[in-house]
């Protein structure tokens, strides 16, 4: 009977000593602007009395608007295409990348030799109104310098992340082009942290279970 309280005991404080996975996140964004700007977000560092953070991920959505245009300067007819596109970057304080997204949007027209007159319009131009587009992807850090840089000394402390946004809006299909871009340009950033806290409930219960073991030998 010893014998096999022992081990269950032995057992039952590796498990509880085995840490609970748990992960909270907080969120900022930057409002719609037209490139090419730089911003800043907000965002509140770990608390360590949480427990022990064992790696963050950041989540960046980009997204971006505008209008684009076009005039074929060229002589022959060509097929145009368009693209609407940002480079959006998320950033450390110290300017390091930490991820980006390029959110765009794209149209094609079939267009005439030029009409002698640059006007984006006609039978060798076109303007396009109301391109949107967006992406979110995620990457995860769990570097030594990262760890240290996102875990705060009390429950408030924050971290202020840079966020860059440039025009990446480009125009193909003719060997002579007059291109017009209008590009808008919004971010929003999420950042989870993952983490691990030990379960003291059932610490406690198994020391309470061993002090009475050790009180029935006793006896």
């Amino acid at each position: 009977m010893k014998s096999l309280f022992m081990k269950t005991l032995v057992i039952g404080l590796a498990m509880a000593c085995a840490a609970n996975a748990a992960t909270v996140s907080y969120s900022g964004s930057v409002v719609k602007q037209t490139t090419d700007w730089t911003d800043t977000v907000s965002i509140q560092k770990f608390d360590p009395a949480l427990g022990t953070l064992n790696s963050i991920a950041f989540e960046l959505t980009g997204k971006v608007e505008g209008n684009v245009g076009y005039e074929n300067l060229s002589p022959t007819a060509s097929t145009i295409k368009m693209k609407l596109a940002a480079l959006i970057v998320l950033q450390r304080p110290d300017t390091s990348d930490i991820w980006f997204v390029a959110p765009n949007d794209t149209v094609s027209e079939s267009s005439s030799g030029f009409d002698q007159l640059a006007d984006l319009d006609g039978d060798s131009g076109s303007k396009f109104y109301g391109l949107a587009g967006r992406k979110t992807s995620s990457t995860v850090s769990a570097t030594a310098a990262d760890i240290a840089l996102f875990t705060g000394t009390t429950a408030t402390d924050t971290i202020d992340l840079t966020v860059d946004a440039t025009s990446a809006s480009s125009g193909s299909g003719s060997g002579n082009l007059l291109l017009w871009f209008q590009t808008d340009a919004a971010a929003d950033v999420k950042v989870t942290y993952d983490y691990t806290v030990p379960e003291p409930t059932t610490i406690g219960l198994l020391a309470v279970g061993g002090m009475l073991f050790i009180k029935r030998r006793r006896a």
